[in-house]
């Protein structure tokens, strides 16, 4: 990682932090502030989990920032567990969008980008990525893409605790009533 991927993280870091903040500020009731983190903040710094390079320190990092406010808003106290807050509707949570959940989604996209990329050097360094995957004990070979995406999804999967992927999208305010 260079230092100018270390840089944008940082700035991106302050961005979320300052939007945090400034949805802080706001008189608005915590519903309508929770609202605004789910549909506005995370899809606002999801395009630099999918562009650029990012670690997954970067998505943990985002994660403990985001986690103050929401703990705040959502008047839970700080100690508590915060699973309830990025659990499905269904498994009686919020269903808020995590930053680490981002970063996998991001590294998942890129990956199947590069893979079917009709220029040939992104499919050369897909070819060298999965070569050298600390995850892959296995030289790149006709099936490995899949094996190697499949481990991906597994570990978001596995992350999301069925929260973001094998649910309903109605979230934050929807009613349970059958539609």
């Amino acid at each position: 990682m260079t230092t100018k991927d270390q840089e944008n993280e940082k700035d991106t870091l302050n961005l979320i932090e300052r939007d945090l903040e400034t949805t802080d500020a706001l008189h608005l009731p915590s519903t309508a502030k929770l609202w605004i983190y789910n549909k506005y903040i995370t899809a606002k710094h999801r395009w630099f989990c999918n562009v650029y390079s990012v670690t997954e320190a970067f998505g943990t990092r985002a994660d403990t920032i985001c986690r103050k406010y929401l703990k705040k808003w959502c008047q839970i106290p700080i100690h508590c567990n915060h699973n309830i807050l990025y659990a499905s509707r269904k498994n009686h949570g919020l269903n808020l969008v995590s930053f680490s959940v981002m970063v996998k989604q991001g590294q998942c996209l890129k990956m199947d980008t590069e893979r079917s990329s009709g220029d040939p050097r992104l499919r050369q360094l897909y070819k060298e990525l999965l070569q050298y995957h600390p995850t892959s004990n296995y030289t790149f070979s006709k099936w490995a893409h899949q094996t190697e995406q499949y481990i991906r999804r597994t570990e978001l999967d596995h992350m999301t605790d069925n929260s973001q992927t094998n649910t309903d999208n109605r979230g934050l305010g929807a009613s349970k009533a059958k539609m």
